[in-house]
């Protein structure tokens, strides 16, 4: 079991106190799953150059949500709102995770039809094409797919869940 070192996930963990308003959240177990969703992201290609998702990133998120939520702010919280602030620490990325099927399903989807289309029009269009002719056709199509994802990561992790 993790000792959680930020204020954040100590005050979240309350939350499993009461079961009656928050049911039979495992705070520890969320936190434990998610790591290891987290470890996903990349494995496939997409992604496999971006900065690792992992404990560490989720430690700083939470290290920064200590420093940033001043102290007289802090006990007028409930424990509600710090079970929201960790749950969106631990969650904000999880829409990163492509799996090998989605991309291979890529051309039928819609919204990246969409997303290239728009990418790739215009001026800016022209710089995106310039700097995809140099590169493969199967890394042209990884970076679109993952730009696209990119931009959207927060609306599939909502959708999602």
């Amino acid at each position: 079991m993790p000792q959680f070192s930020s204020k954040a996930e100590q005050l979240a963990k309350k939350a499993e106190d009461y079961p009656s308003i928050f049911g039979s959240i495992n705070l520890t177990g969320i936190r434990e799953n998610v790591v290891e969703i987290l470890k996903l992201i990349g494995r496939d290609g997409i992604f496999r150059e971006y900065t690792l998702h992992d404990t560490n990133h989720i430690d700083a998120l939470l290290a920064l949500v200590d420093k940033l939520i001043p102290s007289d702010t802090a006990t007028k919280m409930r424990t509600a709102d710090w079970l929201l602030i960790v749950l969106s620490c631990y969650f904000h990325d999880l829409g990163m995770l492509v799996t090998k099927n989605e991309f291979e399903s890529r051309d039928t989807c819609v919204e990246f039809q969409t997303f290239k289309d728009w990418l790739l029009a215009g001026d800016k269009g022209k710089d995106y094409q310039e700097a995809l002719d140099k590169l493969t056709q199967r890394d042209q199509e990884e970076f679109l797919y993952q730009e696209f994802v990119r931009k959207y990561h927060a609306k599939r992790i909502f959708q999602w869940i």
